[in-house]
């Protein structure tokens, strides 16, 4: 079974359809009306249907609405551009995904293949997966409704399948496929919204990357991988994003986000067969771009205030304690000598650190609102990615953590320190994100308190320094 339905009766475009389709290795049967075209869909000798909206007879909603009562066939449906109701309705009663006319057909032909990847050689036409109950929650996969005590539940298509996931764990006695199936469609819209967006050199584009690896090795799509890895702006392109002294080149802000992507990614790519830690010369990066932040830090353990860092927000918040946790566990600890011992010290006093006001992040939503953390900081606030990572104990530091005086050069940033003194000056490009100006900047820190900082910009901006 590999062939590929098409109901359109546009009787032109079905022959371009077949002729492109078949030079990729696909059989096409087309038909020309709506109520045939649900009769050859009923019969289950396709993988997929291609569904035209406009059809005589029986338009592609009807065709669709009656074909999900009794088959999960994928449906791919064309639409007319720019008609954003046609898209909705469509992906809300059913269809697996839309193309607007005119299309590519090596679009047409992505698409199809990207269907396929998450249905497994059509299995999903087989036969319609049963009615899901939790609690007064009655899911229905062949009709894509959801009822809640017997009321009608409108739901996305995105929300529709999430829920799905959801509920059939909650249910217990869960089928690995029915599991399988759910993610794969998830994963699957989620590669293509991401894939069309390609922000280079942004943070942003280092989680992008993060998130196209991960779907990369759910799919074991090698062609993927090697871009969201591999390609001119993947992870491993990044790196070059951490100047020589390890500084991501937007600050210490972005820094923080970027790593933590760049972790993320990592450990999907190790998945794929690139491993950042296994190589000496990528994890001597990571090694460095883990270090850089603690240069900066002022002496309480807050972000500078310079290019549009998070002002008086401390280091020792749980979401980035267990960057370096995550962090220094792949790069072994500390146990083997490898110039990771300071930043052990480094970590054991962010620990030790006063109790802060915990901010909301977004992935520490679970925790918000609640009142500031206890001090000392604990293990058991980190979140399970943390857990899974982490050695059981920190391995046990005897050298309190001193940071150097120290010159940032990729980010025009010298740093001078005397006990709980603190002074830099900075005389950097743009680079923080926003398109900031050149400019001057001076921080002083001295007996707990930030001199001059700008509350608006993050960053103290001055020509000529009158004051």
């Amino acid at each position: 079974m590999d062939g590929v339905l098409v109901i359109d009766d546009d009787v032109e475009l079905c022959g371009l359809v077949s002729e492109y389709l078949g030079g990729e290795g696909f059989t096409v049967e087309c038909v020309h009306d709506g109520k045939r075209g649900l009769e050859h869909a009923l019969r289950g000798n396709h993988l997929l249907v291609v569904l035209d909206v406009m059809l005589p007879g029986m338009n592609g909603f009807e065709v669709l609405r009656h074909l999900r009562e009794k088959s999960h066939i994928p449906v791919l449906l064309l639409t007319a551009r720019g008609e954003d109701v046609d898209r909705i309705v469509g992906l809300e009663i059913g269809a697996d995904d839309y193309l607007p006319k005119p299309f590519n057909p090596r679009e047409l032909v992505a698409r199809i293949r990207a269907i396929l990847r998450r249905t497994k050689n059509g299995d999903r036409a087989a036969s319609p997966p049963q009615i899901v109950r939790v609690g007064d929650i009655e899911l229905d996969p062949a009709t894509r409704t959801v009822r809640q005590a017997g009321s009608l539940i409108e739901l996305t298509s995105v929300e529709f399948n999430l829920l799905e996931v959801l509920l059939r764990e909650a249910g217990g006695g869960v089928l690995e496929e029915p599991v399988r199936a759910g993610i794969s469609r998830v994963a699957d819209e989620a590669a293509n919204l991401i894939g069309e967006y390609n922000e280079r050199f942004s943070n942003r584009q280092t989680w992008n990357n993060a998130a196209l690896t991960a779907i990369a090795v759910w799919f074991e799509d090698e062609e993927l991988a090697r871009g969201a890895i591999e390609g001119p702006t993947g992870l491993l392109a990044h790196l070059r994003g951490y100047g020589v002294d390890g500084m991501w080149y937007e600050g210490e802000n972005y820094h923080l986000f970027a790593l933590r992507g760049l972790l993320t990614g990592a450990a999907w790519a190790l998945q794929a067969g690139v491993d950042f830690f296994g190589d000496a010369a990528l994890a001597s990066r990571v090694a460095v771009a883990l270090r850089a932040p603690a240069l900066s830090a002022l002496p309480d353990f807050t972000f500078p205030a310079r290019k549009d860092a998070r002002f008086g927000v401390s280091l020792a918040q749980p979401m980035y304690l267990e960057l370096w946790e995550i962090g220094l566990a792949r790069l072994g600890r500390g146990e083997t000598g490898d110039g990771n011992r300071d930043m052990q010290s480094w970590l054991a006093a962010l620990y030790r650190a006063p109790a802060v006001k915990l901010e909301v992040f977004e992935s520490y939503l679970h925790d918000a609102p609640i009142e500031p953390l206890p001090a000392p900081a604990s293990r058991l606030r980190l979140s399970w990615w943390s857990l899974l990572e982490m050695p059981p104990a920190r391995p046990a530091t005897t050298e309190p953590w001193s940071a150097p005086s120290t010159l940032l050069a990729s980010q025009g940033l010298a740093i001078l320190r005397a006990g709980d003194r603190y002074a830099s000056l900075e005389c950097g490009g743009t680079g923080s994100g926003h398109g900031h100006p050149d400019r001057l900047n001076l921080t002083l820190h001295a007996d707990g308190a930030y001199w001059l900082p700008d509350f608006g910009t993050g960053s103290y901006v001055a020509r000529d320094l009158f004051w």
